[in-house]
Formats: C-alpha cells, sequence, structure tokens
C-alpha cells in the first residue's frame, strides 16, 4: 500500500475482532487477462469467512470480461461475518455485457468498498449491492457507467453510507450516479 491507503478498520458492529487479509490468486493484476473467475472466488471465500476479512488488491487493474457476481451462500440473520474488498481498480473488458454492473453483490455479510476505482467503459453500471447488513462505500471513483454509479439495496435497519467518493467525473455519461432502496 502506498500513502494515503486507509488503515484496516475495526470490524463492523456485530463482527468479531478476527481478522486477515487475502490476495486474489490467478487474478491479472496489469488488466492484460479476463480476473472475473478469479476475482469471484476470491470474494466469496472472504465472504464466507468467519469475522472481518479485507481483500486486498494492491493498486491493480484488474479487467473484467464478465459481472463478478458473487451471493453470499449463508444468507441469514446469524451470519456475523464481514469482508471488505480495497485498493484496485476494476475495469470492464471489450467483450463486457452493458446491461450489467462491474460488481454484484448479494451479502448478509458487513461489506465495506474502500478506495476502489470502478470503470465501467460506457458498458452498463458500476456497483449493485443487495445487503441485509452494514454496507460503506467510501474513497472511491466510478466512470463509465450508463446506468448507475451505485445501486444499493438495503433490508432492515442497518444502514448503508457513501463517502468521499467521486462519480462520473470527466465521462459526460447519461446514468444516475447513486441509487439507495431502503426497506424495513
Amino acid at each position: 500500500r502506498g500513502a494515503g491507503w486507509p488503515r484496516d478498520p475495526p470490524p463492523p458492529h456485530g463482527g468479531n475482532s478476527s481478522s486477515s487479509t487475502s490476495l486474489c490468486p490467478g487474478s491479472d493484476p496489469t488488466g492484460a487477462q479476463d480476473s472475473s473467475a478469479a476475482l469471484t472466488r476470491c470474494v466469496l471465500k472472504a465472504m464466507v469467512s468467519p469475522g472481518f476479512v479485507s481483500v486486498e488488491l494492491g493498486g491493480g487493474v484488474y479487467r473484467l470480461d464478465h459481472p463478478l457476481v458473487v451471493a453470499d451462500p449463508r444468507a441469514g440473520p446469524s451470519n456475523k461475518s464481514a469482508f471488505r474488498l480495497v485498493g484496485g481498480t476494476l475495469q470492464a473488458g471489450p467483450s463486457f455485457p452493458s446491461d450489467r454492473y462491474l460488481v454484484e453483490l448479494t451479502a448478509t455479510s458487513a461489506i465495506a468498498i474502500d478506495s476502489m476505482r470502478f470503470e465501467a467503459a460506457s458498458r452498463g453500471g458500476c456497483l449493485r449491492l443487495n445487503s441485509g447488513r452494514q454496507t460503506a462505500v467510501t474513497g472511491s471513483f466510478f466512470r463509465g457507467f450508463t446506468t448507475h454509479g451505485i445501486w444499493a439495496t438495503c433490508t432492515g435497519n442497518n444502514g448503508s453510507s457513501v463517502a468521499q467518493s467521486c462519480y462520473n467525473y470527466g465521462m459526460g455519461g447519461a446514468g444516475d450516479e447513486l441509487i439507495v432502496q431502503q426497506s424495513w
């Protein structure tokens, strides 16, 4: 990590204090090859690990030819795990579908997205979240989307926040920057 990267935050409310960091084996941090499958496996592993797991992308650029789609297999209110995706760029590849999002997460885990860059390359949206627990997006940049920068659907009274993030800067995109739907 370089200067300016945030330190690991404490576990979200309801989590425990165990913590680990994970890199994503099989992914290409140069952006030359598709990293969709490797990153999907990595995020799923973090999502089902106990405690707080930070998936560190090390400042790399990761090409996605397919959406990173992950649904938490341990759905339910007893899931006390949490994960964070931090420090890299996710960039739509040349064959990325125009009607999807770079990242599509459905989780009962607490989710933190920190210091990330989402480059949709005018091919759909950047981040789609369906969460039953806390969701926080901080210090991230969303560019080139044609639908939404972030579309978050949160259930329950668990709270979501987006802070210190920029949308579509300099791209003149047609999409909405942020849509949050809360249901009780």
